[in-house]
């Protein structure tokens, strides 16, 4: 009796360690127990305030634990937040992509802008960019265009930011999904710290353009100053 009794406990107590074992990990304490998590890089968390919904009434954040939390966008009709897979994170910094929404001629209009910040500082982006960089700034009529996707992005050990872009996206008026590519050409952009779309002179640098870049094929190496991408089927690289 006393054996079959052991052998009870013995099962309960390995029913107990399995179930504590496949127990989901904790959320990351940054982030408030209600935030649904975008990204997870390292120490720094990406997340949602609250559930994506019809309304639109949400905003995306970025926090790191004893350092900050900042605001990347407000998912709104006139600002939105790209989508988690373009996000890069190096220490404090993280850049992603912001969306400017407005009204067109023939319908919305939505700009995409890659910005970079310090989780840590309250002051204002170090790095905005235009996602096509400067070439189709505007159209005939006065109305500013960008690029329609940034499925990738990385920043470097000197703080440039890198992307690569899509003149045509997936969607055009729906909040976090400008980071996949349609059918047509894309491109690789480069952009020094402290570039601002403001300062028409301070342009980020196209690397290149086609057909055959693959959209998330963007990488550093471990030194963070050799970028590599994938074109026509080979590996391109430059030294920053």
């Amino acid at each position: 009796m006393r054996s079959a009794l052991c052998i009870g406990c013995l099962a309960l107590a390995l029913l107990w360690a399995g179930t504590s074992v496949a127990a989901p990990a904790p959320q990351a304490s940054c982030a408030p127990r209600s935030a649904a998590i975008l990204r997870s890089v390292g120490k720094v968390v990406v997340y949602r305030t609250v559930p994506l919904g019809r309304a639109h009434v949400r905003s995306v954040r970025a926090c790191r634990a004893r350092v900050g939390d900042i605001l990347l966008a407000r998912n709104g009709y006139y600002e939105g937040f790209g989508g988690r897979r373009a996000v890069a994170v190096r220490g404090n910094e993280v850049a992603w992509v912001r969306v400017t929404r407005d009204d067109g001629a023939d319908g919305d209009v939505a700009v995409l802008d890659v910005v970079a910040r310090d989780i840590g500082s309250n002051t204002r982006p170090r790095l905005r960019a235009r996602s096509n960089g400067s070439r189709y700034a505007v159209n005939d009529a006065g109305i500013p265009l960008s690029a329609g996707g940034v499925p990738s992005i990385v920043i470097a050990t000197d703080r440039s930011v890198a992307w690569i872009a899509c003149d045509a996206g997936s969607s055009r008026d729906e909040n976090e999904h400008y980071d996949r590519c349609g059918p047509g050409p894309r491109s690789v952009w480069l952009a020094a710290d402290g570039s601002d779309i403001a300062r028409p002179g301070d342009r980020p640098r196209e690397l290149a353009r086609s057909g055959t870049i693959e959209a998330r094929s963007l990488r550093l190496d471990a030194s963070g100053r050799v970028l590599t991408w994938r074109e026509n089927g080979e590996l391109r690289r430059i030294n920053l």
